[in-house]
């Protein structure tokens, strides 16, 4: 990782450290995880969040375990949008058929999203020019990945090859990735960047001040459509009405071959607390699915793919 940033999780003495994203930018907290079922709070909690981060966090957790098929089942529950977590659960599972040690396995599941994250951010270089105006939504940057990120890890990488970007970040409603996440890690990376509420993305876009939109990617499935924070869809709509280029950006773990298309994507409800404190009705999707026909270019660790096309060199 070219910049120095706060890793999400860390391994030590046994323990499973992980930093409590909730807290920040106010608060740098660390949580203690003993069990596998402390790391499924911490994941179904949001203290820890980003596909590929929660995958690995599952790895460990399972890991901790005293029984370890019980542990994946625990896991398991704790979010259901993100193909990271189950990616990782089913090489722990594989692992524990074959009698390998799991920490072992653990750690070699983050390695290798640490490794997966670089070559993305090089292929995804590519299609930053300089002098580039860039929106990201949410956060997809070293906090929500073992690595430089998936979305935010091309910006954070033109940084540092003396690239000029300047950055848009949605605020992304309703718990903020974008506005305390995102802004930080690109304030700690010394990016020119400016927060916008959610629902300014079409207002700059139509002020010509956006040059392409970078997103990630909890699930990519067979046809090439794909799951992001809620928000994601509606950026995607806007960038197209634009002729924006719309790049979506995750590593091969997060895609779904087995998934016909993103009608049959579980999209995870989360709590009213979120939204309102009030005692209204409320609906708390975590996700939303975008078409593939909306969807520019995806990149990989393995490069750059077109939409639909892009589970076929992941057949089995």
């Amino acid at each position: 990782m070219p910049i120095n940033f706060s890793k999400p999780l860390i391994w030590k003495d046994g323990i499973l450290e992980i930093l409590d994203q909730r807290r920040l930018p106010e608060e740098v907290i660390w949580i203690s995880c003993l069990t596998p079922e402390d790391v499924a709070i911490a994941i179904k909690e949001m203290a820890i969040r980003g596909a590929p981060a929660i995958g690995v966090a599952a790895g460990y957790g399972v890991a901790l375990a005293s029984n370890p098929i019980s542990a994946i089942e625990v896991l398991k529950n704790t979010r259901p949008t993100a193909k990271n977590l189950f990616y990782a659960l089913d090489k722990m599972k594989k692992g524990i058929e074959e009698k390998k040690d799991l920490l072992s396995l653990a750690k070699s599941i983050e390695a290798e999203e640490e490794k997966r994250c670089l070559k993305i951010a090089e292929y995804g270089l590519s299609l930053i020019k300089d002098g580039s105006s860039l929106l990201t939504h949410c956060n997809t940057g070293p906090l929500a990945t073992a690595g430089i990120g998936t979305a935010l890890g091309p910006i954070l990488l033109a940084k540092d090859m003396g690239i000029a970007i300047k950055v848009f970040a949605t605020e992304t409603r309703p718990v903020r990735q974008g506005s305390r996440l995102t802004m930080w890690e690109l304030k700690k990376a010394d990016i020119s960047a400016i927060l916008i509420a959610d629902t300014a993305v079409g207002y700059i876009m139509n002020k010509g001040l956006v040059d392409a939109v970078f997103v990630g990617a909890d699930r990519i499935v067979k046809n090439g459509d794909t799951a992001n924070k809620i928000g994601t869809y509606q950026i995607a709509v806007l960038a197209r009405f634009h002729k924006i280029p719309f790049y979506v950006v995750a590593p091969s773990s997060t895609i779904d071959i087995d998934c016909p298309g993103g009608n049959k994507i579980v999209i995870e409800e989360r709590p009213k607390k979120e939204v309102t404190t009030f005692n209204f009705d409320c609906l708390n999707p975590a996700f939303d699915v975008t078409p593939a026909s909306l969807i520019t270019k995806i990149i990989t660790e393995d490069g750059i793919f077109e939409p639909q096309k892009i589970t076929e060199d992941y057949r089995e």
